[in-house]
């Protein structure tokens, strides 16, 4: 029964990429979906009964106007105008049921999504380990054992992780079984706004052995070593030497 706003960094092709190749698609595949919205059509806006659902691009102020949500949706915050996220903000204030969610890769220290989690509950995901039972968290690099020095070796297959209380092997295997009720714990629990990091060394899809080869390419590729603290831990990161300010950032997002 809410309105609600879904903002992407770009209209084209991000949103209508959105709204053609994930949205379309969900309803094609659910018959209750299907029904529910009674146009979806507009690329930009679609109606459920008397709620709606828009899709929108974070470099428009002018489509981020004079539409009242109850919901708002804010995905890969990295890459919006900065800007122009406060406005989107604007959209939800007239309304007394309000939620913001806001999605991202990290890149570097107090910009984008950082600047917002910094301002939270910053929760990060524990579980008790399968050996020790002692609560812990999956961190780099006390949680993992890299077991080989180049990418080439054919030793890096053996990398694991491991309890960084009881230093035992932790099965990449069975990851589903000791992360099944697994729960998050806030740096800073007063705060109003939660916030969550996760990194793909709880993935059940990414094996010790690939992140281990991220890290590896990373130690001679600045590119990769980018990657490696943005993407698979979820970490803000600068590359020694070559620190970047918010300004050359966004200007570089507006002329993209």
């Amino acid at each position: 029964g809410w309105n609600c706003m879904y903002v992407l960094p770009s209209q084209n092709p991000d949103a209508s990429d959105f709204s053609s190749s994930r949205f379309d698609a969900a309803l094609e595949a659910s018959p209750h979906l299907a029904k529910l919205f009674t146009d979806r059509q507009n690329i930009g806006h679609k109606r459920a009964g008397a709620s709606n659902l828009y899709v929108r691009g974070s470099q428009s102020r002018s489509s981020l106007k004079s539409v009242p949500v109850s919901l708002l949706v804010l995905d890969e915050v990295e890459e919006m105008v900065q800007q122009n996220i406060p406005l989107a903000f604007e959209r939800v204030s007239g309304q007394m049921e309000k939620s913001i969610w806001m999605i991202s890769t990290p890149s570097i220290p107090n910009f984008g999504i950082s600047k917002y989690f910094n301002q939270s509950t910053q929760e990060e995901f524990f579980f008790r380990c399968p050996a020790c039972s002692r609560s812990i968290n999956l961190t780099f690099p006390e949680s993992m054992v890299i077991t080989a020095d180049s990418v080439d070796d054919p030793r890096i297959n053996d990398t694991y992780l491991i309890c960084v209380e009881c230093k035992n092997k932790l099965p990449h295997q069975t990851k589903y079984e000791y992360l099944a009720d697994a729960y998050f714990v806030p740096a800073y629990s007063s705060r109003d706004n939660r916030g969550f990091s996760v990194s793909q060394l709880y993935s059940s899809t990414v094996t010790p052995k690939e992140l281990a080869v991220s890290y590896l390419k990373g130690l001679t590729n600045p590119a990769d070593e980018t990657e490696f603290f943005n993407s698979k831990l979820g970490k803000t990161h600068t590359v020694e030497g070559s620190k970047l300010d918010d300004k050359i950032i966004q200007d570089s997002l507006e002329s993209s």
